[in-house]
């Protein structure tokens, strides 16, 4: 016989208690004595006592040698028996082996390896799947978001100026309404020339697109800075860059809930995002083509860039793709050269020169970003 007190949930008061090993369960069974507080002031219990049957017993906690046990009964869930006397645990193990140290380890084992599972589904679904939930999620957010998140972002890249001289700014303007003829008119004055400092062109949120003079000082041809600007009209068209934060924020709120905060958790949500970092540039990929035939300019002409940024730059496509960001650029060639036809360039000689001159005069930014809202 073991000394406990016994609560039935509804009462403030515990009732003293024996409690008796039995073949089929716990006995549990009024206790009386003179220091105890009287049984009328808390839970009864019938002259035979109560029995807990052994695959009716709980825990909230494992079961261990040295700890006074704490248990429930699965049919009565707000019941509570306490027994002051650790000596009870083996035989509690011996008959109710779910009650211990080691299966509860059990438990915590395949509950992890369950949400393991479902996080390397959901990273599979990721990675695998066409179904843009961030892109729907960036598309239910307002406007004026995009624009200010998106304005922000241009005058830091552009550190606050941008080039417009008088005959650049107006061939920028032809070649922008060529490629988005179908556009708003705001729309097409989201289109930005700046010093970036690299060969590069980066779409924000909002449709804002700012092109580097590097760009069009390495480019050989306007049809080749029409492919590079119908391009990003595509990620702007598409939204990847708002879907891009979304996706980014839901990840690690998803891995970080999974994983915690190390290194597994971190990797996976990269290698998430680079698998949408290669989807969306295929999609910008095709965009341009659409643009530039749509405009009479020769979509290859976005080939002959990459091919050259690429002896440029020594790329020798030997990353696993796996890795990649964008995809293989030999691939994107192949596709881009499918597409070659003859054509008249975009820019006329004349503007194609003031066009490379852009950046002969710079002004401050925010007013032409206030403009093109």
């Amino acid at each position: 016989m073991f000394r406990g007190r016994f609560s039935d949930g509804a009462s403030a008061v515990g009732l003293p208690v024996f409690v008796r090993v039995e073949d089929a369960g716990l006995r549990i069974l009024p206790r009386e004595e003179p220091d105890e507080i009287p049984a009328a002031a808390g839970p009864t219990l019938p002259r035979h006592g109560l029995l807990w049957r052994w695959d009716a017993l709980t825990s909230s906690a494992p079961l261990l040698p040295d700890e006074n046990p704490l248990l429930s009964h699965r049919d009565q869930p707000d019941a509570r028996l306490f027994i002051i006397d650790p000596d009870i645990v083996p035989e509690l193990t011996r008959h109710a082996p779910e009650l211990s140290a080691r299966a509860h380890r059990r438990r915590m084992f395949l509950s992890m390896l369950a949400a393991t599972a479902l996080a390397i589904g959901l990273l599979a679904w990721l990675l695998f799947s066409d179904t843009s939930i961030a892109r729907f999620i960036a598309r239910a957010l307002p406007q004026s978001l995009h624009d200010s998140l998106g304005a922000s972002l241009v005058t830091g890249l552009s550190k606050g100026k941008h080039c417009d001289s008088s005959a650049g700014l107006s061939a920028l303007h032809i070649l922008v309404d060529r490629l988005s003829a179908d556009a708003p008119s705001p729309r097409r004055r989201r289109v930005f020339v700046a010093r970036l400092g690299m060969i590069n062109a980066i779409t924000t949120p909002g449709g804002y697109i700012v092109m580097g003079e590097e760009l069009i000082k390495f480019a050989k041809s306007p049809d080749e800075v029409a492919g590079v600007l119908a391009h990003e009209m595509g990620h702007a068209a598409r939204m990847h860059p708002e879907a891009a934060l979304v996706r980014t924020f839901g990840i690690m709120i998803v891995f970080d809930m999974t994983f915690g905060t190390g290194w597994l958790g971190q990797a996976s949500a990269l290698l998430t995002q680079l698998h949408f970092s290669r989807q969306a540039e295929r999609e910008a990929d095709r965009h341009s083509m659409r643009l530039m035939r749509r405009a009479g300019a020769d979509p290859a002409a976005l080939a002959d860039f990459f091919r050259r940024l690429q002896e440029k730059h020594q790329d020798v496509d030997d990353k696993p793709g796996l890795f990649r960001t964008h995809p293989p650029t030999a691939e994107r060639i192949r596709l881009l050269e499918r597409e070659r036809t003859p054509a008249t360039p975009i820019l006329k000689p004349a503007q194609w020169r003031a066009l490379r001159t852009i950046c002969d005069h710079q002004s401050p930014i925010a007013p032409a970003l206030r403009s093109g809202r």
